[in-house]
């Protein structure tokens, strides 16, 4: 069937790709055939129009930061759990309004040094330490990886006091770090995932028990993101207990791209960070952690 040209604007009819010849109008539509969704040109990129479920609002989350709650690279508005993350340190993420790496839309990026992204509240206000489970999931880019150093890289960090980063819990793709206790780590930084830089979805999940897992939903460009099929597991904890520390309810909060407290660089995320959302409580099913996923592939990285 050839394209119907109507006011400017091509439409396709059933395609398994996005259409390129004759180039796409603004306005001009397909109809993706192996993810079931229809797709619609805006001058410059294609987005899709799920017309199979209904729009995505977090699933069971308690902390939901969207790409759209970013505002500079001091603020970034919660869109679920009431709790702003503001920037702590010295004023050197990199806000990018329109980034290429995640189909045009906000991000934030590590620039070499130790800011980070805070949210504080009471003790417990995100995680009960050692009594309560949590699920984690967020689309990055990973740039670089420092070396045994820099485990977990604090991609994020649960928070246990806001003047230091003793005993506060962080995690990365290469695994986790818990600052001042190394050896009492679930993974350490032993979660190689191979050659730099990464794209994708990332999801880190524990039980009230401290069993849980690293997962992710992605690859080495953005093409690979795109084409992703199947979540891989970097890595699994599924015997004993959770490390002796940090203490039981002693996380006030969250931060992302590194340790809360410090003036160090090397245990810092190298990289961006495009989304995160958050499970106080919950080991996450395979079914809310797709909820997430299919909202995020095709907004972030359509085929």
């Amino acid at each position: 069937m050839s394209p119907i040209y109507q006011g400017g604007a091509i439409h396709y009819g059933n395609l398994a790709a996005a259409p390129t010849s004759p180039a796409p109008t603004e306005g001009s539509t397909y109809w993706e055939t192996d993810v079931d969704t229809r797709y619609v040109f805006d001058g410059t990129d294609w987005h899709s129009i799920d017309m199979t479920t209904t729009a995505y609002t977090g699933g069971s989350s308690t902390n939901w930061w969207k790409s759209e709650g970013i505002q500079d690279n001091d603020t970034w508005n919660a869109e679920k759990g009431g709790k702003n993350l503001t920037e702590n340190g010295n004023d050197d993420l990199v806000y990018t309004a329109s980034d290429s790496d995640f189909n045009n839309n906000k991000s934030l990026k590590d620039s070499g040094g130790y800011s980070r992204m805070v949210s504080t509240g009471s003790n417990g206000h995100l995680w009960n330490a050692q009594n309560e489970g949590y699920s984690a999931m967020a689309v990055i880019k990973k740039s670089s990886h420092g070396g045994a150093f820099s485990t977990a890289d604090a991609m994020w960090c649960h928070v246990e006091d806001t003047s230091t980063p003793s005993d506060t819990y962080g995690h990365g793709l290469y695994g986790d770090h818990i600052w001042t206790h190394n050896s009492t780590q679930r993974w350490g930084d032993g979660l190689d995932t191979g050659t730099e830089p990464l794209y994708g979805i990332y999801l880190v999940r524990f039980d009230n028990s401290g069993h849980g897992e690293i997962q992710f939903w992605g690859g080495t460009s953005v093409a690979n993101a795109k084409s992703a099929s199947s979540w891989s597991t970097l890595g699994s904890h599924n015997s004993g207990g959770w490390p002796d520390y940090p203490a039981s309810n002693s996380a006030v909060g969250i931060s992302l791209f590194n340790f809360m407290g410090t003036t160090n660089t090397g245990h810092r995320w190298r990289g961006s960070i495009a989304e995160f959302i958050y499970w106080k409580g919950t080991k996450i099913s395979d079914t809310e952690r797709d909820l997430f996923k299919d909202y995020a592939k095709p907004k972030f990285f359509p085929s």
